[in-house]
């Protein structure tokens, strides 16, 4: 019953407030217009402000009474002194309206501050700013923050108020995290575009999209500085807030140094800076490679764009490396994991992104060469389609297998030192399956292909395609799963050979005499740990006392 009502209320309160925040947003762009702020608009005449203006007034009109009544009586639920607020505040109803609300608005400050950011930008470098609304992006930000800000409050309040637990309390922290990333995701790609722009600038490279005019620099500047501004205030702010968490010695820090939706973020950084690394590197290199083979004249262009490429690779280089030691430093704090896995959560999602990007390029390389020597429609073509194809692919299975190799032998050295422990270890096994499930997937469409086109020639259809290139990802396919496969078999053997605590009768040449100790009823703690130690004191050498851990 308490479940059916929560999603009412929190639906009915969700609904209203989007209206709400879409009449208001509207009404203060109408209002912004009329005092001047604003460039084309589509709408023009006093006839369309009344239009907007009536549309505003209804759609907030309606839905003002609509969420406050509603959130009034979620709220009444969780004052202090109900009989059942710590239960309402720890709902899951409760915790998703937070994460969604607060998760939507941003969305909203984000683009219309961007929009925002872009407009200034084009605006002092002189470029007319087209289709462009100021008024509308912001009276959107003013709305939207405003409730942002509310409800971020509101949130805070509850925790000051009791503790919150399950999913009231993990829903809103998977938003704190997923902004979190977001926000250094965006800044870390507007930093890298604002690269390759001041690489092109100083080279003498113009972008040939925007080359066209006079200041063709000016729309990737005011993208990149838009990206760079909000998604670094983003990241910043939501980061400060994460950390403000983890260090906190409430009740509240307690509660949020086991969660591991830190640490999934770590993960997902960790993969995202390796794979952009591994791509903006590999991208230059592929131009240094067409250059090389002739088929990319070695101008200033391809020079701009091999600045940019190593300037960018080393930027989510370093976020990589920056990252993986805040990884590091959280798994060995007190309530994190232990500092082995703080390793192999850096070791295996890194060393996967090298795999896949290893991978994919020895596959087309193979395709390629099995299409040089058996022949194919690409080779009709000429020799340029498989020069192009070598410089594209070669550099991204270099660097791929050499990030692999590099990660893989740390994994390598620590099953080498600590095998059992390696061999249990959860983040080892799902890695491995992972790795065993894509590379299964890809061999199952390439020998469909292959069968589809061998079928084909037989009844005499003529399929399309090239055949070298599923029958190199086959055979890359099947190397990767056979490798991850026998990993996955030893480790189930290295457990099944670990007797378990659980009671599994000793080896033959390790006899054992089952000895129990039953004390009165009453009997202090203290004083069996006494007569334990006592008995270990008198065990000759090579002898051990384990505890049964059963008491009558």
């Amino acid at each position: 019953m308490q479940t059916a009502r929560r999603l009412y209320l929190y639906l009915l309160a969700g609904i209203g407030l989007g209206v709400l925040v879409s009449g208001a947003s509207l009404l203060l762009t109408t209002l912004l217009q009329a005092v001047g702020l604003g460039g084309g608009q589509v709408f023009a005449g006093e006839q369309a402000v009344r239009e907007r203006l009536t549309l505003a007034t209804a759609m907030s009109a309606v839905a003002l009474p609509v969420w406050l009544i509603h959130w009034f009586l979620a709220e009444r639920g969780v004052r202090l002194g109900r009989p059942d607020a710590d239960v309402e505040r720890s709902s899951a109803m409760r915790g998703l309206y937070f994460a969604l609300v607060l998760g939507g608005l941003l969305i909203a400050m984000f683009t219309s501050a961007s929009a925002l950011v872009e407009y200034v930008v084009l605006a002092i470098a002189g470029s007319e700013p087209e289709f462009r609304d100021p008024a509308g992006d912001l009276g959107l930000l003013i709305v939207a923050a405003s409730a942002w800000g509310y409800h971020l409050g509101v949130r805070i309040r509850d925790w000051r108020n009791g503790g919150i637990s399950g999913a009231g309390a993990w829903l809103p922290r998977a938003y704190l995290y997923l902004a979190t990333f977001a926000g250094l995701v965006f800044l870390l790609f507007g930093v890298a575009d604002l690269l390759g722009l001041v690489s092109r600038l100083v080279v003498g490279a113009p972008d040939p999209v925007f080359e066209s005019g006079q200041e063709w620099w000016s729309y990737p500047l005011a993208t990149a500085l838009s990206r760079i501004s909000i998604g670094g205030a983003a990241w910043i702010g939501h980061w400060w807030y994460a950390n403000r968490l983890w260090a906190d010695v409430s009740e509240r820090g307690t509660i949020e140094r086991p969660a591991s939706l830190r640490f999934v973020y770590f993960v997902a950084v960790l993969i995202v800076a390796a794979a952009a690394s591994i791509g903006f590197l590999g991208q230059g290199l592929s131009g240094v490679l067409d250059a090389a083979f002739g088929t990319l004249n070695a101008g200033s262009r391809m020079i701009a764009e091999l600045i940019a490429a190593l300037l960018a690779a080393t930027l989510f280089a370093l976020a990589w490396w920056i990252h993986a030691g805040w990884l590091r430093a959280a798994a060995a704090e007190p309530g994190g994991p232990d500092s082995a896995a703080g390793e192999r959560l850096v070791a295996y999602p890194t060393a996967i992104v090298g795999l896949a990007f290893g991978a994919v390029g020895i596959g087309r390389l193979l395709g390629q060469l099995f299409e040089a020597l058996f022949g194919g429609g690409q080779v009709v073509i000429g020799g340029e389609f498989a020069r192009d194809i070598v410089a594209d692919f070669v550099p991204f299975a270099l660097l791929g297998i050499g990030v692999w190799l590099w990660q893989w032998s740390r994994v390598t050295r620590a099953r080498r030192i600590d095998p059992a422990g390696e061999g249990a270890s959860t983040v080892r096994r799902a890695a491995l399956l992972l790795v065993l499930a894509a590379a299964v997937l890809a061999g199952v469409a390439a020998l469909g292909t292959i069968l589809y086109q061998l079928f084909g020639a037989l009844f005499g259809i003529d399929a399309q395609g090239d055949s070298g290139v599923p029958l190199g990802a086959l055979i890359t396919a099947v190397a990767v799963a056979a490798y991850h496969g026998q990993l996955l078999r030893h480790d189930a053997a290295l457990r099944e050979s670990v007797p378990a605590i659980s009671g599994e009768p000793p080896p033959a040449d390790r006899p054992e005499l089952a000895l129990r100790l039953v004390a009165p009823r009453g009997t202090d703690p203290a004083e069996l740990a006494r007569i334990r130690t006592a008995l270990e004191a008198d065990l000759p050498d090579g002898y051990r006392l384990d505890d049964d851990r059963r008491m009558s």
